[in-house]
């Protein structure tokens, strides 16, 4: 049950006024995805970084290859937040496609 208010109030933080009105940043996303979170957080967390690298591949602002394991990506997203403190004022999800460009750039054709 409570992995079900958690994932309603998740989606909540997204609803609300026009849409785009509320940007879920990369503040955001430390605040809530960052130390020790719960096992349910952690999961809409690591959702939330998956989805983005699942949809962005072959779109051409990331190459990850294919053997690539969730745990890597994660540390890439986390790294990317520390040696770019920075990113944490944009949008969580450009933070996250930001983070596997830089991790793994696509060859110049």
């Amino acid at each position: 049950m409570n992995k079900l208010f958690y994932t309603i109030g998740f989606v909540l933080m997204f609803a609300g006024g026009p849409v785009g009105a509320q940007v879920w940043t990369g503040h955001d996303y430390t605040q809530t995805c960052k130390g020790d979170p719960d096992e349910n957080v952690a999961s809409i967390c690591a959702t939330f970084i998956i989805s983005i690298a699942q949809a962005g591949r072959g779109n051409g602002a990331f190459c990850m290859p294919p053997d690539v394991t969730r745990g890597q990506t994660f540390a890439v997203v986390d790294n990317y937040i520390v040696d770019h403190p920075d990113a944490r004022n944009t949008d969580a999800s450009e933070m996250v496609v930001a983070s596997l460009a830089e991790a793994f750039p696509c060859e110049a054709k």
